[in-house]
Parts: C-alpha cells; structure tokens; sequence
C-alpha cells in the first residue's frame, strides 16, 4: 500500500494498531521501510490507549485527528495506518488541499 508514497519531511503518523504482537509487527516493519525510503515522521502516535481500541472506529477515529493536525499545522501531512486483530489493514494519507 505504501510504495511511492510521496512523504514530506515531518509528516505525522497515526497508528491504528492494537497492540496485538502480529499486526504491530506488520505495522512496524512497514514504518522502518518507510523511514529507509524517505524523511523521517515528525511524530508518531499511537492513539488506542486515549481512544479505546475498537477496531472499526479506530480508523476513521484516526483518518479525524490527521485532518486536525494537518489543518492547525502541527504536521504537513498525516499517514494513517489501520491493522486490524486479524486482517482489515487501511493506510490514508492526508494532505491539505
């Protein structure tokens, strides 16, 4: 899902992830490819702990605080990252218009 995405130096990353051991694992070797492919994130968060750790509200949850941060200019973009307990991955990126 994330190859050829352009990220700019200082993007946000708002991770989805449960806290289950294989998809975090996924997720995490997805983020070190991206940090081995282009800039380094300005932040990462990993929001399941302020917001509950429902899978399916999770996502859109997240795909909410990206836009906020990128509106009030806390970050130039936002990649959202989604693995569910089992499959349902998602990855956005939000980008001003």
């Amino acid at each position: 899902l994330a190859e050829g995405l352009a990220l700019r130096p200082g993007h946000a990353v708002l991770s989805g992830a449960t806290g289950i051991a294989a998809p975090l694992a996924a997720e995490a070797a997805l983020l070190a490819r991206l940090r081995e492919a282009g800039p380094a994130p300005g932040l990462l968060r990993h929001t399941a702990d302020l917001i509950g750790h429902g899978v399916e509200a999770a996502f859109p949850a997240n795909l909410a605080l990206g836009a906020l941060a990128v509106q009030a200019g806390a970050a130039p973009q936002a990649l959202v990252t989604g693995f569910g307990a089992w499959r349902g991955e998602a990855l956005a990126l939000v980008e001003p218009v």
